[in-house]
């Protein structure tokens, strides 16, 4: 979900881009627990310089359930929080983005 006018797909490449730093705070988490599976959808905030200003995890109605390893959610929040984003003059944009963490896949 995307509030504001950046296009999706600038998103989508920026937060693929280094996913695998949002993987490894999930691979962090199965040391603890190797069945460990669920979802981070983290709402974050797109200032116009580009730049991240607020990112926190939400529960959204009818969603799989939350990873239930608060470390790993707060690592996952804490990354999207360190995107930068090509700058832009159309406004702040709002983006809930959701990972689901699966150790099958």
């Amino acid at each position: 979900m995307i509030r504001g006018r950046l296009p999706a797909e600038v998103i989508q490449r920026t937060v693929r881009e280094i996913f695998g730093k949002a993987r490894q705070c999930y691979e962090d988490a199965r040391t603890r627990d190797p069945h460990l599976r669920g979802r981070v959808t983290t709402r974050f905030t797109i200032e116009r310089d580009g730049h991240v200003s607020q990112a926190t995890a939400i529960d959204l109605p009818g969603a799989p359930p939350r990873l239930p390893d608060a470390k790993a959610v707060s690592c996952v929040v804490a990354w999207f929080a360190s995107l930068s984003f090509p700058p832009y003059e159309d406004g702040i944009v709002t983006v809930a983005y959701p990972i689901i963490f699966n150790p099958d896949e």
